[in-house]
């Protein structure tokens, strides 16, 4: 994966390193032990030095690190690595981990890194942290300055030693130094991490410890606690780029006489937040005021005026609810207050108010922002002015070109380059298009407006990967990418399976990613093919363009297919167009509301304070005593006294496509209102009275605005029949579930209905535009009416569109053709490579003529029943379907290895094997790909194997893997003349039985 320049040049310069903290800390020379803790599995820990020094532990748990796994320590536990001499360096050394304290008892000094008579990491009494090293026979300890640590926040903690200096280095700075010199003692004693040979636990979670024969340069523990650090806040969802600009603009007057300063570059934010989402319709990024009902802290600026004299100050802004004033502020210039108040324009249009005369000298010149109510006011920027009769442009286009004009931004678009296959947007759907396409052979370009991907599951909102398999449906999870991310996730100790798709796309080389570029228009040609997406930067407004073959469309709102002139549906159509019961008697453009996320925050949260914490309601909220009754009967009512719920939603007229502002403003309004409910009206107030509301989300995650047209519209009766469909590319299972149009309103639940309906195909004509020739669209924005959109809008569907739409299109390219001409001649290749891919289709098996193993013969070491046969690897499913197991499984009653051979008709040339594992998809995935061990590495699954090849005389082993946890893997070897392929399966994650579903062979 390669990373396009920009505003986040910064973030993804990380992240296109997230496989390791330890490659983001400069030339780590002479590193003797390197543990990052993130084997997952097992009781070795392995050195990834080089140098052998494996950590073999006993009671320890792994647990969440900082971009994977960390460990602790239980009772009786133990992480120990045997003396060696790479662990006595003499002249120098440097310690490091990462500790993430929970309350640990100082008196006892938890220890980190514990070499008895050599050197020793630990905390120490008097709420310290110390480093001992041994020199000629004497004990020597530095302790930190530093003494307040925070519970369960990372922090990153070294001990150096030049041969001159002892030196403890806490988050990246220097804390404390002491003169010494002398060699470091050496010892027998092995090294112990998280205890000190059977003492002095520490408890809590350590990871990356690492141990050098040299000391760290500064420089080089700065840059290591700065990636470590941005992992901890990519885990925990408190990444500072969702709400921070990178590179700074320095305003000036680049037209004599006017100033123009975007608020987003301001040099201190306080409590302000900058707000990316709709620089669409606002024009620019914006700063927000996002507290709840206690100011913020002010932000602040300092501005070069070069010329003395009268100046005027204009600022832009908006009132979010225009008959109440919620959000107000002040503007300080130098310490003087503006006389006007804003925020108070009786219009909830963005407008520019005239601030008053300010008399300037020369200089820097002080700007803040001063909140007044904590109530989500909003700047976007401000204009310094000598020309006392200059008024702003208030209409959207006449802003933007104010804007270059006065701060020199240029027009310029630089074309980013020629791509086979261009996909925009980056959510579940986008980036299987993107991955699949790009592992395909196709050179792909991912496009996505936010800084980071994922879309409505990425760490800055977090809706769970949802499919069939979360609607009670039995073995029901797609495969293919979604579970091979997921299952990357999971293993890892990731927030979201969108953690782990940054990790796949990483290793993608075909695919380049460019972030926080928003498309606003298309090129195309007079038969309406599409030659060029363009798009802005989300941040600084640079124009850029990309030109392809064939386009994906997996924005959720059709934006590409909207500006190539698409055929569009929105809102709910008739009854009688498709002959729904469950749509209504008239059409009308009423969609259903997204809701207010963040990581794991939907609505709203709170925190028990320990005392009452009355709450009353600002006079902008909505009442809803009337719906008390209703409200209380709502499933999920009994936890919203303590966090929000899914149907704390707008009323379905609101317009999440055109206006997003004002749909996001009110979701705030929704949350709001209902915490002042259940502080002051419910049932639960009682409940609520010590608990005290954080500060809310500000992404709407939006669930449903406009769909494109295709060859095929999908409509309720395809879904409650099971139409059976020759083009089929992948299944979905959720239900027909589509909220009520009156939301948190609505005194008939918060459904309009919630049909169940059985597994089903999903059909590809669905997902090319009917009039866009080389268009393909995945996502909420499919070709299907908004009674069926109730199902396949969950993200595990999306995902499987995304990956079937990917693979088309690069089949596109390779056949020069466009997707109709896939559905007409190459629907049975499509299928077949997705089935390939481990893409589950209903009713579809392997047939693919390329596999060299469907006429072989197979047997086993031994088998669990005649259910769980050996020749079930060659049945073409890889899944249990009803009372058809579809696997080999060997009997439990026999110790392992057990193994599977598949014997040729004849010798044949091979250079890839492809094996099918069991990793229980019979499971909602959102419970598999959460963090219990046996849910991390499904049990079922293989975990120690071997592929060995028999060339007629001899057995030769072409792959060797312990540790897995993944359903699919691919093997590829130099091409090697074979009667025979061998897995034999020395240990699996917990299951007495080796389970493998499929295998197959190709000389590809």
């Amino acid at each position: 994966m390669k990373i396009a320049e920009g505003y986040s040049k910064r973030v993804c310069a990380l992240l296109s390193s997230i496989l390791t903290i330890a490659s983001m800390a400069g030339a780590s020379s002479d590193v003797r032990a390197h543990w990052t803790m993130n084997d997952g599995a097992g009781t070795d820990l392995t050195d990834s030095s080089g140098n052998g020094n494996t950590l073999v532990g006993k009671n320890f748990a792994y647990s969440q690190g900082l971009n994977s796994a960390a460990v602790s320590l239980k009772t009786d536990g133990e992480l120990r690595a045997e003396n060696s001499e790479s662990l006595n360096p003499a002249d120098a050394i440097t310690v490091e981990a990462w500790i993430r304290p929970w309350e640990p008892n100082f008196q006892d000094s938890p220890t980190f890194v514990f070499k008895d008579g050599s050197y020793v990491l630990s905390f120490v009494p008097g709420k310290k942290v110390g480093f001992r090293l041994w020199v000629g026979g004497k004990e020597h300890l530095l302790s930190s300055k530093k003494t307040d640590w925070k519970k369960s926040v990372w922090y990153h903690v070294v001990g150096a030693y030049d041969g001159r200096k002892m030196r403890l280095y806490v988050d990246g700075k220097l804390d404390n130094e002491v003169p010494m010199s002398g060699k470091i003692d050496a010892s027998d004693s092995p090294v112990f991490v998280g205890t000190a040979n059977g003492k002095h636990f520490l408890w809590n979670p350590i990871d990356e410890v690492r141990i050098f024969g040299r000391a760290l340069a500064v420089d080089e523990i700065n840059k290591a606690t700065l990636a470590g650090k941005f992992e901890a806040e990519r885990m925990d969802a408190r990444h500072a780029a969702f709400f921070h600009k990178g590179e700074k603009r320095k305003p000036k007057a680049v037209v004599p006489g006017y100033i123009w300063v975007d608020a987003e570059d301001f040099d201190e934010y306080g409590g302000w937040w900058m707000e990316t989402q709709f620089v669409p319709q606002v024009g620019s990024p914006y700063m927000l005021a996002a507290g709840t009902g206690e100011p913020v802290e002010d932000a602040v600026t300092t501005v070069n005026v070069e010329k003395p004299g009268t100046y005027k100050l204009w600022v832009r802004n908006r009132n979010w609810v225009k008959d109440h004033n919620p959000g107000t502020f002040n503007v300080s210039v130098n310490g003087k207050k503006s006389d006007t108040v804003f925020g108070t324009e009786p219009i909830e249009e963005w407008v520019w108010q005239d601030g008053g005369i300010f008399e300037l000298e020369a200089g820097d010149v002080e700007l803040k922002l001063h909140d007044l109510t904590g109530w989500y006011g909003r700047c976007d920027a401000i204009i310094l002015t000598r020309d006392m009769y200059y008024i702003p442009p208030f209409v959207l286009e006449g802003y933007k070109g104010e804007q270059r004009r006065l701060t020199g931004r240029g027009a310029a678009e630089k074309t980013e380059g020629d791509y086979d296959v261009v996909v925009v947007g980056a959510g579940a759907a986008g980036i299987n298009a993107a991955i699949s396409s790009a592992r395909m052979g196709a050179k792909t370009a991912l496009i996505q407006n936010r800084p980071m991907i994922g879309g409505n599951n990425s760490t800055e909102m977090g809706v769970p990967i949802l499919g069939p398999a979360d609607f009670g449906k039995k073995n029901a999870r797609e495969g293919g990418l979604n579970e091979e991310i997921g299952r990357l996730r999971s293993f890892n100790f990731m927030q979201k399976w969108s953690n782990g798709a940054e990790v796949i796309a990483a290793g993608e080389k075909n695919l380049t990613i460019f972030l926080n570029t928003h498309v606003y228009d298309v090129e195309r040609t007079e038969g309406n093919r599409i030659v060029a997406v363009r798009a802005f930067d989300m941040i600084d407004g640079h124009l850029s363009r990309y030109e392809g073959k064939q386009f994906i469309d997996c924005t959720g709102d059709a934006w590409v297919g909207y500006y190539a002139g698409a055929e569009l549906m929105r809102g709910r159509e008739p009854r009688w167009m498709f002959n729904e019961s469950n749509a209504p008697e008239e059409a009308d453009i009423m969609t259903m509301s997204g809701a207010l996320m963040h990581s794991h925050t939907l609505g709203y949260n709170s925190v028990d304070t320990g005392k009452p914490e009355p709450f009353s309601g600002p006079d902008w909220v909505w009442d809803l005593s009337f719906n008390t009754t209703n409200l209380q009967a709502r499933k999920g009512y009994e936890k919203t006294h303590k966090s929000g719920s899914w149907w704390h939603e707008n009323r379905n007229d609101v317009d999440d496509l055109w206006n997003p502002e004002a749909a996001r403003d009110g979701l705030i309004r929704v949350s709001v209102s209902y915490w002042d409910w259940i502080k002051n009206v419910s049932d639960s107030k009682e409940k609520a009275a010590n608990r005290k509301l954080l500060p809310l989300p500000v992404t709407n995650a939006k669930r449903e605005t406009v769909r494109l047209v295709g060859d095929f519209v999908l409509k309720q009766d395809d879904l409650v029949e099971t139409v059976w469909f020759e083009d089929a590319i992948g299944h979905g299972g959720w239900g027909l579930d589509i909220h009520h149009p009156d939301a948190i309103f609505s005194t008939e639940g918060p459904f309009d209905f919630n049909t169940h309906i059985s597994m089903y195909n999903v059909p590809f004509r669905m997902l090319y535009s009917k009039n866009v020739p080389n268009l393909m669209m995945a996502g909420r924005n499919v070709s299907c009416t908004h009674v069926a959109l109730g199902t396949v809008r969950v993200q595990g569907t999306t995902g499987m569109m995304g990956q079937a739409v990917g693979t088309a299109a690069a089949m596109c390219v390779r056949y020069g053709t466009d997707p109709r001409g896939i559905y007409q001649k190459h629907i049975t290749e499509l299928q077949q490579q997705l089935l390939k891919d481990d893409q589950y289709i209903i009713g579809l098996r392997n047939e693919d003529l390329n596999d060299l193993a469907l006429d072989a013969g197979v047997s086993a070491s031994s088998e669990k029943s005649a259910l769980f046969s050996a020749q079930n690897v060659l049945s073409g499913v890889s899944r249990i379907v009803g009372d058809q197991m579809n696997m080999w499984a060997s009997d439990p009653a026999q110790d392992m290895p057990q193994w599977l051979e598949v014997k040729f008709r004849k010798p044949k040339e091979v250079n890839a094997v492809y094996l099918t594992f069991d990793t229980d998809l019979n499971d909602a995935k959102r419970a598999t790909w959460e963090w219990k061990d046996d849910e991390r590495m499904p049990p079922e699954c293989v975990r120690d194997y071997q592929v060995q090849l028999f060339d007629g005389s001899i057995w030769t082993t072409v792959a060797a893997v312990t540790g897995n946890y993944q359903r699919r893997r691919i093997h590829r070897f130099p091409s090697t003349k074979a009667s025979k392929i061998k897995v034999v399966v020395n240990a699996t994650n917990g299951d007495q039985s080796a389970r493998v579903y499929e295998v197959r062979a190709y000389n590809e």
